[in-house]
């Protein structure tokens, strides 16, 4: 969520809490009051939380990621997409076994900012001769 979505709906829930108290009986208008200045605080306590948590850009993850998925002898070799949706990573291709799959997993995951990867990648063993 950017900053002018957080602003749009502080201002909809100070609009829609002005609107609530004006057009109130008057016995409820305490208590409307008392619970949108009660909401409107807890909305600015998070828009604060969210402001203050550490941000990395999901770009700069997701490069190293590919860096050290191309420097791996194997993993390059094979068709990998590494890219980003928000602060998650998605990961698609075809890897050759399941420690290949845990491996690129672990990467990613050490590489994303809050460890959300989404691991789209498929298992494809190479067919043995028989």
């Amino acid at each position: 969520m950017n900053p002018s979505h957080t602003w749009g709906l502080v201002a909809a829930a100070v609009l829609g809490s002005a609107a609530g108290v004006a057009i109130a009986p008057s016995r409820a208008r305490t208590e409307l009051r008392r619970r949108a200045t009660r909401n409107i605080a807890t909305l600015k306590n998070r828009y604060d939380q969210w402001l203050a948590s550490p941000r990395i850009d999901a770009s700069l993850a997701t490069d190293r990621l590919k860096a050290a998925l191309g420097a791996h002898p194997q993993l390059s070799r094979r068709r990998v997409w590494v890219d980003a949706h928000g602060a998650t990573i998605l990961l698609h291709g075809v890897v050759e076994n399941d420690e290949e799959w845990r491996f690129v997993d672990r990467l990613a995951r050490a590489a994303s900012p809050d460890g959300s990867v989404r691991n789209l990648l498929q298992v494809r063993r190479a067919p043995t001769a028989g």
